[in-house]
């Protein structure tokens, strides 16, 4: 049975402490479950950030061999367009993970207008971006019947604006309209729209705005916490210095217990040295702001 609550070192032969209230015991943890919620949501955008990273390496690495290699096989000029598509499913499902799983997260942690507005994201995105509205139905539509690369090209054109000229080498993939318009799994209203502009059928620019939008709500999301991040952040460092300032030897293992009459243990322990601070910052600072990013480009 709960008698108290105390800051305490967990680790064998300490009998180091402090008491503390239940209301700090609960603020404590509180603070920890919600950087440990942000740290979540940050994985999973990590995770589609890097799948993406992957598919566009993917297309480099692919325009550079055509650039140094002649490949005259036909079946094996096959392989590039099966390694985009795997990486454009790979980026598919993390990116669904995310826009899935970032309500109810915001849920746990924002209210209000801050709550709707995460909530709403994914639906706002969707009704003003044609690359989205592309990426979601392509999403699906491979889900449950086919790979998403249909046409792969490469192309090597001569840049006339530089001196001396310069071959370039890129590759194209794209969509099959005919292939889609047999398909029960792609939406209709996109494929209308994408039979009214040919053009539309090149991934690539899709890809990036797709990003470019995903990104958008990771920014948001993290703008409305950020409050609620630098509190806790805050509180958790103010517990620490609190029992180093009584016990400078070390804060290693710190804990927030709840203890019965005897002073053991009799709850669950909530760790406030772990790595889950640092690790926050690292993925928040790790991937580049991507304001715009639809219109940059990598030029060597």
């Amino acid at each position: 049975m709960v008698a108290g609550y105390v800051l305490c070192r967990m680790v064998i032969g300490s009998a180091s402490r402090i008491p503390i209230t239940e209301e700090q015991y609960n603020d404590l943890r509180l603070a920890i479950q919600t950087l440990i919620h942000l740290c979540e949501v940050e994985e999973k955008y990590t995770a589609l950030i890097e799948n993406y990273f992957e598919l566009e390496l993917t297309l480099l690495q692919e325009a550079l061999r055509a650039m140094v290699f002649s490949d005259h096989n036909d079946v094996e000029s096959q392989a590039p367009k099966h390694l985009a598509s795997r990486r454009l499913i790979n980026f598919l499902t993390s990116a669904r993970l995310f826009v899935d799983s970032l309500p109810q997260h915001a849920a746990l942690l924002l209210t209000g207008d801050d709550l709707e507005k995460v909530k709403k994201a994914p639906s706002v995105a969707y009704d003003s971006s044609l690359g989205y509205r592309v990426m979601e139905a392509l999403r699906n539509y491979s889900q449950h019947q086919s790979l998403p690369v249909h046409s792969w090209t490469v192309h090597a054109r001569w840049n006339e604006e530089v001196e001396p000229r310069q071959l370039g080498f890129s590759v194209e993939p794209a969509l099959d309209i005919e292939t889609l318009s047999t398909s029960s799994k792609f939406k209709k209203a996109v494929l209308n729209e994408l039979q009214k502009n040919p053009s539309a059928l090149k991934l690539k620019p899709h890809i990036r705005e797709y990003v470019e939008l995903l990104s958008a709500m990771q920014e948001a999301f993290r703008s409305a916490t950020a409050k609620s991040r630098d509190t806790y952040v805050k509180y958790i460092a103010v517990a620490q210095a609190g029992f180093f300032n009584k016990f400078p030897e070390s804060i290693v293992g710190l804990a927030a217990l709840p203890v019965d009459e005897r002073g053991l243990r009799a709850g669950e322990p909530v760790y406030l040295t772990g790595p889950v601070i640092n690790y926050l910052t690292y993925l928040q600072r790790r991937t580049n702001e991507m304001v715009n990013y639809s219109q940059r480009c990598v030029v060597y």
